[in-house]
């Protein structure tokens, strides 16, 4: 949900507090497009999450 909320956000995560900064500059960001049964949407998550470890 808070992923849903977040993800809503043109901003994104904020570094207002503690547990936002948990996240500062660990965050990938992928535009969903909806289902796909298409290997190639692998190769695009896989360039746009990088070396974050969230998405």
């Amino acid at each position: 949900l808070a992923g849903t909320a977040i993800s809503s956000l043109e901003e994104g995560i904020l570094p207002l507090n503690q547990k936002a900064l948990r996240f500062h500059k660990r965050v990938a960001y992928h535009d969903f497009q909806g289902t796909s049964q298409d290997l190639s949407e692998r190769e695009r998550l896989v360039r746009d999450v990088g070396t974050k470890n969230y998405v």
